[in-house]
């Protein structure tokens, strides 16, 4: 059954500088939904399935969990899913996003939301905010759009973002507001509708730290940091052998993955030009994570297959990298919650081989 639609009165949006934040009428595009347009920006989703009464998706599944070797122990498909990209995780539930789809699943793979259909370019960048939001960078139509979810996927409301900023490249959020890293400049989409934004180069990644937000400008291999308590840009400048692919902070240390192959540390207190650290030589590192004691990577390498792998932060053993999980299709994103690693598989464009994964650390 359809859900019927929702209206609302039109929200007042505030434009700052060049950039022009609107409610995007209807979001019916980008959504996908079917729905006319309606002249607001909020739409009530058709979720499916009652989440009380969700049917469970086969649940932790034991098919495609890796190659067989010892290293894969432990290693379950948590829920098959077509070809996620992008994964967010909180008290054990799993929010994934593709080039066309965000969807929700319980830690035990019950699927609580059927997929939401999304219309434009993606893949998706995606951040909870505060346990209740969930936050979805894309483009539509070559703009920015912004999409804002209730965290049981209900409702979303879509933005459309003026001013040259096509792409989101990742998004990070917290209670009061989220922050979308674009080819163009670092935006920061506020509670209440407006926007602010920091001009950079290109920016390909984007973590926080406790109202700090990190941002990579590629052409420069730097690492500016909007202090957002202040409103000021600090520098950190990482001597790295190649352009920033991925960052991930966590207990004082950033975790940096490059495009020619590295998995680097430094600490995030040693400013502007701080010792960072090798890590480990790695195949295609596509995303990266950090904890108190560890960094955790994924690569999606042809030649190796996909893995998962992990090392201490003063570095790897005389062993190399502990893998956690191989013979992987095609990981793509990686998150760490309590005492387990999770990360999205895109698949090979064959039916089935997307899922998103789960292991014990």
């Amino acid at each position: 059954m359809t859900a019927p639609r929702t209206r609302s009165r039109p929200v007042a949006l505030v434009s700052l500088a060049s950039l022009l934040l609107v409610a995007l009428a209807g979001c019916n595009a980008l959504l996908g939904n079917g729905y006319p347009p309606d002249g607001d920006g909020d739409v009530t989703i058709d979720a499916g399935t009652d989440a009380a009464t969700a049917k469970p998706d086969t649940g932790p599944l034991a098919m495609d969990a890796g190659d067989g070797s010892s290293a894969d122990s432990g290693t379950i498909v948590l829920a098959s899913v077509e070809a996620p990209e992008h994964i967010a995780v909180n008290q054990g539930i799993v929010f994934w996003t593709s080039d066309s789809s965000l969807g929700r699943i319980e830690a035990d793979g019950t699927v609580l939301a059927k997929p939401t259909f999304l219309a434009g370019t993606g893949p998706y960048p995606l951040a909870l905010g505060g346990g209740s939001t969930v936050y979805v960078g894309g483009a539509f139509n070559g703009f920015l759009q912004v999409v804002v979810c209730t965290i049981d996927l209900a409702t979303c409301t879509s933005f459309r973002a003026f001013g040259g900023h096509t792409t989101a490249t990742g998004i990070v959020a917290n209670a009061a507001s989220a922050y979308v890293a674009t080819q163009s400049a670092l935006l920061a989409v506020l509670a209440n509708g407006t926007t602010a934004w920091t001009s950079l180069a290109a920016a390909s990644a984007i973590a926080d730290d406790q109202g700090r937000i990190y941002v990579t400008d590629v052409p420069q291999r730097d690492v500016p940091i909007h202090d957002e308590a202040n409103g000021v840009i600090l520098g950190l400048s990482p001597k790295v052998g190649g352009a920033l692919l991925a960052i991930d902070l966590g207990g004082g240390t950033l975790a940096m993955t490059t495009l020619d192959g590295g998995v680097y540390t430094c600490a995030t207190t040693a400013m502007p030009d701080g010792g960072v650290t090798l890590i480990a030589a790695a195949s295609n590192p596509v995303a990266v994570r950090v904890d108190a004691t560890h960094v955790y990577w994924v690569e999606d390498s042809a030649a190796d297959g996909g893995t998962v792998r992990r090392c201490p932060l003063a570095g790897c053993s005389a062993g190399g990298p502990e893998i956690l999980a191989s013979g992987q299709k095609h990981p793509r994103d990686l998150v760490l919650e309590g005492a387990f690693v999770y990360w999205a598989n895109k698949g090979d464009g064959t039916p089935g081989t997307g899922a998103i994964m789960k292991r014990p650390k």
